[in-house]
């Protein structure tokens, strides 16, 4: 498995100068691809590969987005580290057993056979 470093955001945020870099490299336009135009104070600057996925926190990591397609991005990125967080969760024995069972599932104890009996499972 390969080392990972992690790097701390700048306690103040982004630069202006940062901020002014970014979105001359861009053109003014919104680093996720869809074109839009960005204005003056409605943009924000987001990592293009995240921070927890390995990536740096520098200029070449980043990239000026809307505030709608940042808040998409955001949700995405959020979205997808918790289903990733749960599956390893699951995989490991790390979840906690379900405290309402379905009943008849293969959590209870209790099992029901074909001819409608229901017996103790050993």
């Amino acid at each position: 498995m390969s080392e990972r470093t992690w790097t701390q955001a700048t306690p103040r945020g982004d630069s202006r100068k940062d901020k002014v870099t970014c979105f001359i490299r861009q053109d003014g336009r919104c680093g996720c691809g869809c074109g839009a135009k960005l204005h003056v104070k409605g943009y924000i600057l987001e990592h293009i590969i995240p921070l927890e996925d390995g990536g740096a926190d520098d200029l070449s990591n980043k990239a000026a987005y809307a505030v709608p397609c940042a808040k998409k991005k955001t949700k995405a990125e959020a979205t997808a580290r918790a289903t990733a967080r749960r599956k390893r969760d699951k995989a490991i024995g790390a979840m906690p057993k379900s405290k309402n069972p379905i009943p008849g599932s293969r959590s209870t104890p209790w099992k029901k056979k074909l001819d409608g009996t229901v017996e103790r499972r050993t």
